[in-house]
């Protein structure tokens, strides 16, 4: 036995409805741990060269990590991205992931495509395809609620799509536990092009622990660890909350703002962490074990969106909701990413297409009539709410959007590829790049398309994919830069599983990892000239503020 793992996964066809178990081979496990890692190798394996992402023969790969059921752990799911047709991966926390765990599993893969809606229902060892009929078209919230009715089980823990989902939009999301959320990389788009609505689970096995005097000594170093980040983190969160990395960027010129045709804005600090302390916070919330409590609770008090509940919201759905799209109404904010999560599209995704079609209407390339009648004006949330209902139901205008700005763009010809912003064709978070080359360049180069979380240098794209086949949290690695604390997660895990990994070995399962996502992009098309930036971030200067004159250096940066 190794511990940490159950050592084995499951392996569900929705098209046959075939449930079986496949063995975890301990070599594997060694070059690949689990996460991002393990679902990039099964990823490489199952699908082949050129197959549609949105196709039944495209894998959803959903992993834990050695680490995950203790306060440190996550899942991730790995997939062929719908949007760049490379690697999509993404990790979430909240307390669905102990529950995978200690139901006897380190992963499932799910392949095919079901005849009508779906989920899959884990009781420890009862495996079943169940009928989602009643599930099909509710919001993730409402589903979330409903199969803990249905089974009348409280403790039931799932991650589920909505209706952008089921719709196919290609920057649709994964929820689980309300308000965490496996973003980026159209992962809700693949779910609901297998009809797939959810994955719930139960289980009551425990950790998998091979020895318990040493599962002591690992839990007792996880929390003396968790302890220090925590204090950390709320320090440089005190400071630095994530709203108020908008005032920050937009004081600095370096947030994007109308689609990125400004760098700054005199009113950012609408957004900014105070005026959202002072008006909406409620109380912190903390996944499974977890010491941090990062996540912030907020409710709008007052004014129409009276009632709106979010966590956060954090800098990346601020930022694309928000200043992208001229909006600096803090309330409306919340409520168009409460309404992201509900709807199940990535806030990012969202905010950026908004921002895109609204930079198209303001140069005439797409009129009233091409909207559907829609005024989609700069910073109007009428506007804004109309085009989202439009698009989680790809209505008219809304089935051109619902593809991403890359696919929109060239739909609709006319050069609105310009305004396109994405990298593979994945959106850009909402920061201006056109000042900070270094982070364009990680953005350019990271394999799953525009991604800020990968680091800047090799070493810190390696490290990323440690963290997220180790199944950490972003917090827990100290912002990815996992080579700090290598040393401890290397005893961590050795403790664990009984292996004797060293540090330097843990490193190379990054850069194994890194690598073997990089061969799947080559065997699906991409190529060095898909590592670059869109046309405004090397052509178009920043017209206005503290970087004023900047762009990316194209020379330079190739």
């Amino acid at each position: 036995m190794i511990g940490g793992y159950y050592e084995k996964i499951l392996d569900i066809d929705l098209s046959t409805k075939s449930i079986k178990e496949i063995n975890l081979e301990e070599e594997v496990l060694r070059k690949f741990l689990g996460g991002r890692g393990l679902g990039a190798w099964y990823l490489w394996k199952r699908v082949r060269r050129g197959e549609d992402a949105l196709g039944p023969g495209n894998v959803i790969c959903l992993m834990t990590g050695p680490l995950t059921g203790l306060p440190l752990g996550r899942t991730a799911l790995v997939s062929k991205n719908p949007l760049t047709n490379g690697i999509a991966h993404s990790t979430a926390g909240g307390n669905f992931h102990q529950e995978l765990k200690f139901a006897g599993y380190d992963g499932l893969l799910i392949t095919g495509k079901a005849e009508k809606p779906v989920y899959v229902l884990i009781n420890d060892d009862e495996v079943e395809i169940k009928d989602a009929s009643a599930l099909w078209g509710l919001s993730t919230h409402e589903t979330i609620e409903k199969l803990k009715k249905i089974h009348n089980d409280p403790l039931l823990r799932s991650i589920c799509i909505g209706p952008a989902g089921e719709h196919m939009i290609r920057y649709a999301c994964v929820v689980t536990e309300y308000w965490c959320v496996y973003g980026r990389s159209g992962l809700g788009a693949v779910f609901g092009s297998k009809n797939l609505k959810a994955i719930a689970v139960r289980g009551r096995k425990g950790f998998p622990s091979k020895d318990k005097s040493k599962l002591k000594e690992a839990l007792n170093i996880c929390m003396s660890f968790l302890q220090k980040q925590a204090a950390t983190v709320r320090s440089i969160r005190a400071r630095f909350e994530e709203p108020y990395l908008v005032t920050l960027f937009g004081k600095i010129g370096q947030q994007g703002v109308k689609n990125n045709q400004e760098a700054y804005s005199p009113e950012a600090w609408r957004l900014g962490s105070f005026q959202h302390d002072l008006r909406h916070w409620v109380r912190h919330w903390s996944c499974f074990g977890c010491p941090i409590h990062d996540k912030q609770i907020g409710v709008v008090r007052y004014g129409p969106y009276a009632g709106t509940m979010v966590v956060g919201p954090g800098y990346e759905p601020t930022s694309a909701l928000g200043p992208l799209c001229d909006l600096f109404d803090a309330e409306a904010l919340m409520y168009f990413v409460d309404l992201a999560d509900e709807y199940g599209f990535d806030a990012v995704g969202l905010g950026r297409v908004i921002a895109f079609a609204m930079e198209l209407y303001q140069r005439g390339i797409l009129t009233r009539d091409d909207l559907d009648g829609i005024d989609l004006r700069w910073g109007d949330p009428k506007g804004m709410k109309e085009i989202i209902e439009k698009i989680v139901k790809r209505e008219g205008i809304g089935d051109i959007l619902a593809e991403g700005v890359k696919r929109a763009s060239e739909k609709i010809g006319k050069n609105a590829s310009r305004y396109a912003i994405h990298i593979k064709g994945q959106e850009i978070i909402g920061r201006d790049l056109r000042s900070d080359p270094e982070a364009a360049l990680g953005e350019a180069t990271a394999n799953r398309g525009a991604d800020h979380l990968q680091g800047t240098t090799r070493e810190e794209q390696f490290s990323a994919a440690l963290v997220d086949s180790l199944c950490l949290c972003f917090y827990h690695a100290v912002f990815r830069r996992c080579y700090e604390h290598v040393n401890l997660y290397s005893k961590i895990l050795n403790l664990i599983t009984g292996w004797r990994t060293s540090p330097d070995e843990l490193m190379k399962v990054g850069e194994r990892v890194w690598n073997l996502e990089r061969c799947f992009n080559v065997r699906e098309g991409l190529t060095r000239a898909d590592d670059t930036l869109p046309y405004r971030l090397f052509y178009e200067e920043v017209p206005s503020g503290p970087t004023k004159g900047s762009k990316i250096d194209r020379e330079e940066f190739e």
